[in-house]
């Protein structure tokens, strides 16, 4: 972070920042995760290429979670990404918005978020959308809770054996 600061690539940290985001949120560390994503959103401003990851995961934390806020971030998530129009923003906003949707027990509106995930999708790998869509049938599960943290890995020493 230093160095993006020292050379002036403000848009570099930004994203080393939403990276370790990212990481806080997929090791349970969620409390974490939402603070530093908050603090992104506030740092980029108004800059929506800047903000759609930080958008997307701050949403689905929430949904995940059964927190207030999910679909500001989620609405202005898919806005962006639409306007935009390219697949690699469309997709992640897409599949947030649907894991949302069905988190809150409205899978008719799940299903139509898959549905435009389909579209934004390459037609080669529609069964995985198919699948997404079945998926999407079955009752939904309470607010997920992060795991507790794995401790850290012991560090093995080669045993020595004599010949």
């Amino acid at each position: 972070m230093a160095y993006c600061d020292e050379h002036d690539i403000a848009t570099f940290a930004i994203c080393l920042l939403g990276e370790h985001a990212n990481v806080l949120e997929r090791t349970g560390r969620w409390d974490e995760a939402v603070a530093l994503s908050t603090e992104i959103l506030v740092e980029v401003g108004a800059s929506p290429a800047n903000r759609l990851c930080t958008l997307v995961r701050l949403g689905t934390m929430r949904a995940r979670r059964g927190e207030p806020g999910v679909w500001e971030c989620l609405d202005e998530a898919a806005m962006t990404a639409d306007e935009a129009g390219e697949p690699q923003q469309q997709i992640p906003a897409r599949l947030a918005r649907a894991e949302a949707y069905w988190l809150e027990g409205r899978p008719d509106a799940a299903r139509h978020e898959a549905e435009l995930y389909c579209l934004a999708k390459d037609p080669r790998q529609r069964p995985t959308a198919a699948q997404l869509l079945a998926g999407l049938s079955e009752p939904r599960p309470s607010p997920i809770r992060p795991c507790r943290r794995i401790p850290p890995r012991r560090t093995c020493t080669p045993s020595t054996t004599s010949s």
